[in-house]
């Protein structure tokens, strides 16, 4: 009997901790790239941040999305604080795919990609390719 339920405690706990994987959002492109979708991950480390894993596909090059547009942008969006850029998406124009990895402290946010003329912009342009509310559980 004692062994049945030390099988019961450990299969509960098992359960448990892979139920704890990361949350996933499925992003589908905004009218000015109507085709696009991807795939955002977020999960938590063990340090209490939190990993965004973004991988996205069928996204045509930026200048096709907007002449003079050059490359792709994630931003972080607060109510209460100046967009944090977050990096540049790694886009392959062949395979019309694109990845980014990053970090935040944030639980709450807005995610946003946008084309962008070049990595220095200090804000979201105005051409919005995905956006997605994220909240950590």
């Amino acid at each position: 009997m004692r062994t049945l339920k030390t099988l019961i405690l450990g299969l509960a706990l098992l359960l448990t901790a892979t139920a704890c994987g990361p949350q996933a959002y499925s992003l589908r492109g905004t009218p000015s790239a109507a085709g696009a979708d991807g795939k955002l991950e977020l999960e938590k480390t063990e340090a209490g941040n939190y990993l965004l894993n973004l991988e996205v596909e069928h996204l045509a090059p930026a200048s096709r999305i907007e002449a003079g547009k050059k490359v792709y942008v994630a931003w972080l969006v607060t109510e209460d604080k100046a967009p944090v850029k977050l990096g540049k998406l790694a886009y392959d124009g062949d395979d019309r795919e694109g990845k980014m990895v990053a970090t935040t402290t944030e639980q709450a946010f807005i995610f946003r990609v946008t084309a962008e003329e070049g990595l220095d912009a200090e804000k979201p342009g105005g051409t919005v390719i995905f956006e997605q509310v994220v909240e950590a559980d």
